[in-house]
């Protein structure tokens, strides 16, 4: 059985969960590790029917006797946005995002959406991050330092907008990992910074305009 939230956050209807194995929806789930009666709880991640990655904190008690029947009860948080951490994602006025390590967005907030004249979040999770850098060696090198450090700050580079302009960003972000040390995804903001590089060449060239 499952409750109507699980139809609502994932987009499947009755007939597409029951009778289908969990691994469906966690695949990361290894039933044989967890003992008889155990409780966890723990951040890991989702499939949707789209096939896209929600994450969670799952509790779970194992192997309850009903009957005959042993069953498993799940109980999940969708810690995505939540709380006062979505008034500071909607409100922000530095771009927020989270995206997997391939660069496909799982959210943006408003604020990065406009920086990058996208008309909605919504539509800016139809592109990719990878695809919104002017140079891919900087984002090559943004994925290394992640990999490698778990973190990157300030990494200045140039994005381009929807519409083609190209504007100046400095981006400070970080790995989050599931129970098993796996990169889920990545975490961060972005500034426009556009003006203030405009700023600094103007004054740098007129520095050396001067006999």
């Amino acid at each position: 059985e499952v409750n109507t939230s699980v139809f609502e956050k994932l987009g499947f209807i009755k007939e597409e969960i029951i009778g289908k194995h969990i691994s469906n929806l966690l695949p990361k789930l290894d039933i044989s590790k967890i003992h008889q009666d155990s409780y966890e709880s723990r951040k890991t991640s989702i499939l949707t029917k789209t096939g896209s990655r929600f994450f969670i904190v799952k509790s779970m008690k194992m192997h309850m006797r009903c009957t005959d029947l042993d069953f498993i009860l799940i109980i999940a948080r969708d810690i995505d946005i939540d709380g006062k951490y979505k008034n500071i994602f909607n409100n922000s006025i530095q771009g927020i995002f989270q995206s997997t390590l391939d660069g496909q967005f799982l959210t943006v907030n408003p604020s990065f959406a406009k920086i990058c004249d996208f008309d909605s979040p919504e539509e800016m999770i139809q592109s990719k991050a990878k695809d919104l850098y002017f140079d891919p060696e900087v984002r090559k090198i943004f994925l290394e330092n992640i990999l490698k450090d778990g973190h990157v700050k300030n990494v200045e580079g140039l994005l381009v907008k929807k519409n083609g302009d190209r504007i100046w960003v400095s981006c400070s972000a970080k790995s989050v990992r599931d129970e098993d040390n796996n990169i889920m995804y990545i975490e961060g903001m972005v500034e426009d910074i556009t003006n203030k590089k405009e700023t600094f060449n103007n004054y740098q060239s007129t520095l050396n305009s001067i006999p």
